[in-house]
């Protein structure tokens, strides 16, 4: 009885259960802490994040992306710098406090198919096909996410 006792105390069953879904091209990562009640989610497309309200397009920690700008769908040009990156997305980053991210509020990505982004006036234009963002956030809903994952 002791022994059984022990090996339950030393291989108990994780408390955590996680689960990988596909939505599109989009990795939706969900974790259920059944002892916290806690979730913990993450969307991620490639070099594209979901983060709060925001998507952040990954460029390299080296990149400076402070006079960063994005179109979406072949719109006007808007400044990133306007749209604050998470705390908890820089820490850390202070020697280049835009981590080379640039943030677009995924209000703006609801129709959107094509979303364009310069990380600086003089670089090269990335673009990214947005269309299955609003089937992601869905998904982030539906497994109960919290809206700052």
């Amino acid at each position: 009885m002791i022994a059984h006792i022990i090996a339950l105390s030393l291989f108990g069953h994780s408390a955590i259960q996680s689960a990988d879904y596909r939505v599109d091209r989009w990795r939706v990562q969900v974790s259920h802490d059944s002892f916290t009640g806690a979730v913990q989610c993450r969307a991620t497309s490639g070099n594209l994040r979901i983060s709060g309200d925001q998507l952040l397009v990954r460029l390299g920690s080296g990149t400076d992306t402070t006079q960063a700008a994005y179109r979406i769908d072949g719109g006007p040009a808007a400044p990133a710098y306007t749209t604050r990156l998470p705390w908890s997305e820089v820490a850390g980053a202070w020697g280049n406090p835009s981590a080379g991210r640039i943030p677009v509020p995924l209000s703006q990505l609801q129709s959107a198919s094509t979303l364009a982004v310069r990380a600086s006036p003089n670089a090269s234009i990335r673009t990214f096909d947005v269309r299955s963002v609003p089937q992601v956030l869905a998904e982030l809903r539906r497994q109960a996410c919290p809206a700052s994952s």
